[in-house]
Formats: C-alpha cells, structure tokens, sequence
C-alpha cells in the first residue's frame, strides 16, 4: 500500500471515530449531574450540548462519582486526546514534499501540542498533590494560550485539516471543564477549613 493510501484510510478511521463519539447517545449515567457541572464552566464559551456530549463519551469520566475522580478523568481524557492529535502531526510532518504554508502550521500546532500536553500533566500531577490553585492555572494555560498558537496557524494559512481542528475544539472543552471541576474541589476544601 503507499504511504497516500494509508494516510487517507487513517483520516477517513480518525474523522469517523470523532463524529460517532459526538452522535452516539448515551444513556443517563450516574456522573451526568457532574458532567454538567463540570460543563457549567463560563470560561471559553463552553457549549454545554457540545462539552456533554464530549464527556459523556470519555471512558475514564462517565463512571465517576465524585469530584476529584471527574477532574483525573478529565484531565487524563485530555492528555489522551492531545497526545493522539500530536501523533497525527507528527506523522504529517513526516512527508516529504509538503506546501510551506502547511508545514508552519504543523509546525506550530506540534508545538502547541506539546505544550498542551506539558500543562495537562502538570495539572494532574498538582490536583494530585492538591495544589488546587496551581492545577486551575495549567488547565487555564492548556485551553488558551496553548491551543490558541495552533489555531491561529491553521487559520492564518488556510489550512482546515478536520482530524487538527476537532483537536483544537476538544482541548478547551477538556481544560475548562477539568478547570471548573477543580475550581470546584478547591472552593468546597476552603469552605469546608472555615468551619474547622
């Protein structure tokens, strides 16, 4: 098989794997109350349809039960996803003979990847360590000024790769919604030492 035939056959799985995650209903679960919450978020424009639907879809979220296991699994969906969108990057930057435009902007967005992922794990590790404050600034950084470089690229140079872009709505919607989640765990731990 050439190497064109097998990149196209891995958009066409990547491209459908990302548009049945969004169309297939789930059902009711336990966590959907948190989900919501975790979906309340004001920060980015967050569209509740769109963060739900996202969530709902993510193994290690929708059978949580409390708020520290939904802002693990949320931050672990996001490292997951923008570790899978950097491979894909990575693997276009491979091929030889590639538009200049199309290379900055890869460029760029394997950049903004590895940033986004460095943040993410950052955060896990801080809400772990219960650095609250700390964790809500990582995932703040991991959905604006991270993603933002490779948004920014793809759009100043024309290029509209469905696999990259789904990537970039994604990465928001993780960092926030870990971000209110969080916020959350760290509001509810201040207000619980007034009392003590």
């Amino acid at each position: 098989m050439s190497s064109s035939i097998i990149t196209s056959t891995l958009v066409i799985f990547l491209v459908s794997s990302i548009l049945i995650s969004f169309s297939t209903p789930i059902a009711a679960t336990p966590s959907s109350t948190l989900i919501k919450k975790a979906c309340s978020s004001t920060r980015g424009g967050l569209d509740l349809k769109s963060c739900t639907q996202l969530l709902e879809s993510q193994s290690l979220v929708v059978s949580v039960t409390n708020l520290f296991d939904l802002s693990v699994g949320i931050i672990k969906s996001g490292i997951s996803r923008s570790t899978n969108t950097l491979k894909y990057v990575e693997s276009l930057l491979e091929k030889s003979g590639m538009d200049p435009n199309l290379k900055v902007a890869l460029q760029e967005c394997k950049s903004s990847y590895d940033s986004v992922i460095g943040s993410l794990h950052s955060a896990l590790t801080e809400i772990t360590d219960k650095d609250y404050e700390t964790s809500t600034y990582d995932l703040l950084i991991a959905g604006t000024d991270n993603i933002e470089v490779c948004q920014n690229a793809m759009t100043s140079k024309g290029i509209k790769d469905e696999i990259i872009l789904s990537g970039n709505k994604a990465i928001p919607i993780f960092a926030f919604s870990g971000y209110q989640i969080v916020e959350s765990i760290r509001e509810s731990k201040n207000t619980f030492n007034v009392f003590y």
